[in-house]
């Protein structure tokens, strides 16, 4: 389109040089007739006997006179085909400029239609962009908002792991508190208990991971090793306490050989206090080798190692130790069968009505326990069926005939269901 308007003008400039010429010609012709005219009054008078020197032209005269006539003549008829041809020229012209100027204007229309778009577009252009700040804007409020959600919901987290946690922590020291005077016992009575080794007795067997194994390992950083590979030498130490402490310092190494050294650990260990707290580890690295060794310890002769195994394989198995729980809440030990019941009641919502078979199963288990002898059992049973079933009957109180008469909606209950 830029360079149709070059070409009109061009056009227009060789309308007007060739109407120019032609004007030429024709104001020649015009000076060529005014000289003929002059020439034939000259002729006139000569002819009529007027000549100003009172003589007749000569011969000569009346060739020039013939010459510039037929000259005359010849210029008059070429001034008119010229002027016929320029007629044709300017008509094919104005038909070319009236075509050009359509196309002109054509061209004009399309390029205000263009601007017009052009400027449509900007506005929307304008408009995504306010529309894309305004989103920007709106997408950073929510983020915030989104921030402070997660905020909150991080520490009601953290409120309530840290509940769960004083809850677990006060129930392992009113079991440990319970088993106390059973250890003593047992340590007493069990003949094939070993004694607690004095200053020159070897404790055990070198465990299965030795210390150049440690050496050779990777850790995330060498302060685990350097724990692990102390706690790995206490392990063989004289002294239970350092012995127990170095279950403790095992049980803060996320490593692989740390369950491999604590199962080695347990196979030779004499002491109910270290191998309970072997167990405890066990289940504080939540580690599948460990598995075996604390299902094992289920059977030990040591209440106090029995009741860290249950915790153990709740820990480590999840809803699929309900079974081994289930069992041990027959344990000849008060502490170990409360704390079966217990962690029977907190995979309840694994183990609800929509699982039918090992729900009534489960519930068949903790009705069984109401009748044990141990109150402290018969309360947690009755907390394990409220979370298993979902059905609350009455809260639970300290009054004796309180707790008997919930027993009893229970037993109802039960035998509703059939």
């Amino acid at each position: 389109m830029g360079n149709k308007k070059p070409t009109f003008l061009v056009i227009v400039g060789a309308v007007s040089e060739r109407a120019g010429s032609i004007m030429g010609k024709i104001v020649d012709a015009g000076c060529k007739i005014g000289n003929f005219a002059n020439d034939s009054v000259s002729a006139g008078k000569k002819a009529i006997g007027l000549s100003d020197k009172g003589s007749k032209p000569t011969v000569s005269e009346k060739k020039a006179q013939k010459s510039k006539e037929a000259k005359f003549r010849s210029d008059i008829a070429g001034a008119k085909h010229e002027l016929t041809e320029s007629e044709k020229i300017r008509t094919k012209l104005e038909s070319q400029l009236k075509t050009w100027r359509a196309k002109n204007e054509s061209l004009t229309s399309e390029l205000d239609q263009t601007r017009k778009q052009l400027n449509e577009t900007t506005d929307q252009r304008n408009a995504v962009k306010a529309r894309t700040v305004a989103l920007e804007s709106e997408l950073a409020d929510a983020r915030c908002k989104l921030d402070e959600m997660q905020s909150k919901i991080a520490k009601a987290m953290a409120i309530v792991e840290k509940n769960e946690a004083s809850v677990e922590e006060a129930a392992q020291n009113e079991d440990e508190q319970m088993s106390e005077n059973v250890e003593i016992v047992e340590f007493v009575v069990d003949s094939d208990q070993k004694p607690e080794l004095m200053v020159g007795d070897e404790v055990s067997e070198q465990p299965i991971v030795k210390l150049n194994d440690v050496e050779s390992a990777n850790f995330a950083n060498e302060n685990d090793k350097a724990i692990l590979t102390k706690a790995l030498s206490d392990l063989v130490s004289q002294d239970t306490s350092v012995r127990v402490d170095a279950a403790k310092a095992i049980a803060g190494i996320e490593h692989e050989l740390s369950a491999s050294i604590l199962v080695g650990h347990m196979k030779d260990e004499p002491l109910a206090v270290v191998r309970r707290e072997c167990i405890k580890a066990l289940g504080t690295l939540e580690m599948e080798e460990g598995i075996s060794v604390v299902e094992h310890a289920l059977s030990d002769k040591a209440a106090s190692v029995r009741l860290a195994a249950v915790w153990g394989v709740y820990r480590l198995a999840g809803v699929e130790s309900v079974s081994t729980l289930a069992k041990m809440s027959c344990d000849d030990n008060e502490g170990v069968r409360r704390r079966a019941v217990t962690y029977i009641g907190r995979l309840g919502d694994q183990i609800g009505p929509s699982a039918n078979v090992q729900y009534r199963r489960v519930a068949s288990v903790l009705m069984e326990c109401l009748n044990d002898s141990a109150e402290s059992v018969r309360k947690a049973s009755l907390d394990s069926l409220q979370a298993v079933t979902g059905k609350k009957m009455e809260s639970i109180s300290t009054d004796q005939n309180t707790l008997e008469s919930l027993i009893e909606q229970w037993r109802n209950w039960w035998q509703a269901e059939g």
